[in-house]
């Protein structure tokens, strides 16, 4: 027994080193990236001209990725849609890969619509230098502020930081102290110590509220302890406190999908949802997805999901984008169907299809949920003339 626990002493000061060895932590120099050979959108130059009245505002968002992993391929849209949204304002994602090139290749010659860069890390240098032993893909560094590591974490979290960013609520301070404390954070699941995970979680979310490792680690540290109901009452506590952070409300909605015992408070939330983000078309398409998609037989959802989406819908009506008008009228489309609405259902996939139409996976998808609607409207028509 003695021998054990020395054993698991070594390997906990051996982690520690390892994290103070590697990790990389906010107001760090950003190390030089050693990259091989530029396979989409670039060659990308990581450099802050002082002359420039805007280089505060440039970012570079350096993502560790590879098309092995179904983490990183189900970030390409994100990345996409925040590359496409905050490139006017200076921001350049690059994602780094230390796969072969031939995988990567052929992953870019089925997603040519790819608006960010991929380059390759065949040697490891750059992955090493930043990642270390750390095995989180996507992994996200940002840098800025003339060279300096601004933020590092999940990609699930980059649109939350951009946001903070790009709207003045960014504090490197703070952000600096998280670091500090997420590193604390990583070693204490490593050693199974949830009362210390929720512990330092706690004092992560008092600095930032919405900081999303902190918080889905909190999670997981009650539930790993078997501590539903405890994990409950933080959500609906956060999610009182913090009105207008969509996603708490997202994270509770999943958790009660896997916790049926806890249904009874998803509608309520659901309905508070409505009107805290009335003016979010976004989120309110995100809201009725997820319901339908989430309970697909429990009684009330269809209604307020009609409600989230027909709002959604109403305002990208006149000045909307092809991709916001898609995306939304997509989910209209799949509510008509569960309602038995087929033609409708059909009339408004033919409206997504008509949308994009430079977009191969948006056509591909529309057309299979546009031929399912159909092969249901007629089977409807030859059962309804048996009877």
């Amino acid at each position: 027994m003695n021998k054990v626990i020395l054993i698991l002493s070594l390997l906990t000061v051996c982690l520690l080193q390892v994290f103070q060895v590697y990790a990389l932590e906010s107001e760090n120099e950003a190390p030089a990236l050693k990259l091989s050979k530029w396979l989409m959108n670039g060659p990308v130059k990581i450099e802050f001209d002082k002359k420039d009245k805007d280089a505060d505002k440039k970012l570079f968002a350096i993502v560790f990725w590879g098309t092995w992993s179904s983490s990183c391929r189900d970030a390409v849209p994100l990345l996409m849609y925040l590359q496409k949204q905050y490139r006017d304002k200076g921001l350049k994602i690059i994602a780094v890969t230390r796969e072969d090139e031939n995988s990567v290749t052929k992953f870019i010659e089925s997603n040519q619509t790819i608006n960010f860069g991929i380059v390759l890390d065949d040697q490891s240098i750059s992955t090493l230098t930043y990642m270390g032993e750390s095995r989180i893909f996507p992994k996200v560094f940002i840098i800025g502020n003339g060279n300096q590591i601004l933020w590092s974490g999940e990609a699930i979290d980059l649109s939350t930081v951009l946001d903070k960013f790009y709207s003045g609520r960014f504090n490197l301070s703070k952000q600096r102290e998280i670091s500090k404390l997420s590193q604390e954070l990583q070693i204490a699941m490593l050693q199974s110590k949830n009362e210390l995970v929720r512990s330092i979680a706690q004092r992560i979310l008092e600095i930032d509220a919405e900081d999303g490792f902190a918080f889905r680690t909190m999670m997981f540290a009650y539930e790993n302890d078997d501590k539903a109901d405890e994990a409950i009452q933080f959500m609906s506590k956060m999610i009182k406190e913090n009105q207008k952070i969509a996603r708490f409300n997202f994270i509770k909605i999943d958790f009660i999908a896997r916790y049926p015992v806890f249904t009874k408070e998803l509608l309520p939330m659901a309905e508070t949802f409505l009107t805290n983000f009335a003016d979010n078309p976004a989120e309110l398409n995100n809201l009725a997805w997820s319901l339908i998609d989430r309970f697909p037989y429990l009684p009330g959802t269809l209604e307020v999901a009609w409600k989230a989406a027909d709002k959604a819908c109403k305002a990208v009506e006149k000045n909307g984008t092809g991709e916001q008008k898609s995306a939304y009228l997509n989910t209209m489309a799949l509510i008509y169907y569960k309602c038995g609405m087929l033609q409708p259902a059909i009339d408004t996939q033919k409206k997504v299809s008509s949308l994009l139409k430079d977009n191969a996976a948006v056509q591909r998808n529309s057309a299979l949920s546009l031929a399912y609607y159909e092969s249901a409207l007629k089977m409807q028509q030859q059962l309804s003339n048996s009877r």
